[in-house]
């Protein structure tokens, strides 16, 4: 909200206390899960893609909002240390450990583009990446396939948290099987495992890809279609125009 806007919320702020009773005796279901940061991928005719990802980190970011503008300034310098001996502690020309990777996969022989690929999610997009890529490079998945895939997150799940605490902690996403449980906690994770909603610790994601990625041997090198997939853990979709 724009400081010049604040004067027209003054009459809803003093209607506050008496509409907020007369809500009280409302039936309305709970909110499940927020928006969060959000993941568009975008290919055009020519084979140009975008891979891009919007975050404010925080609910409204620093609360900052920038001269003549509707939007707020990052906050993810809140993922900096106050602890001397911590590597991510603040300080002059440094930057905070950040999670945002947009990513763009190319041929490295070619340079041609391949595929755009984002998964969003905290600490988990680093981990979701790798995860969705291995499904389509190695285990030969479409982009759908590839994001229907149970994951695993290494880390706290709490916000904020994984970075600071111990990698014992292993979440498993329900439809891994539990028979693996036994060798993994052999090794000394800890396995915990997470359904239903509960499941966006293992974050959202979008890819478009060329064939030549995941099934390079039927696939032309000179294919241009483009293969998409929309993560069924959030409200997404995939779109042609």
């Amino acid at each position: 909200m724009h400081p010049s806007q604040v004067i027209q919320v003054l009459p809803m702020i003093q209607r506050f206390p008496t509409e907020f009773f007369l809500l009280q005796s409302l039936q309305v279901p709970p909110a499940v899960l927020g928006c969060n940061t959000s993941y568009v991928a975008a290919v055009d005719e020519e084979g140009n893609g975008c891979s891009f990802i919007c975050s404010v980190s925080s609910n409204f970011g620093t609360g900052i909002i920038p001269d003549d503008c509707g939007f707020v300034m990052h906050d993810r310098a809140k993922s900096m240390s106050l602890e001397e001996d911590s590597p991510n502690v603040f300080g002059p020309h440094k930057l905070p450990l950040h999670s945002i990777i947009p990513a763009l996969v190319t041929d490295s022989k070619t340079n041609d583009l391949l595929a755009v690929i984002g998964v969003v999610g905290r600490w988990m997009q680093p981990q979701g990446h790798l995860q969705v890529l291995l499904n389509m490079i190695v285990f030969g998945m479409d982009p759908q396939v590839a994001l229907n895939q149970p994951r695993f997150f290494v880390g706290d799940p709490r916000p904020y948290v994984a970075y600071k605490g111990s990698l014992d902690g292993l979440c498993l996403e329900g439809g891994i099987d539990p028979s693996v449980v036994p060798f993994l906690e052999s090794k000394g994770h800890k396995c915990r495992f997470f359904s239903g909603h509960k499941r966006e610790v293992f974050g959202k994601g979008h890819v478009i890809a060329r064939s030549a990625l995941f099934d390079p041997d039927s696939a032309p090198r000179s294919s241009k279609s483009w293969w998409s997939g929309s993560d069924p853990r959030c409200d997404g979709c995939a779109m042609g125009y």
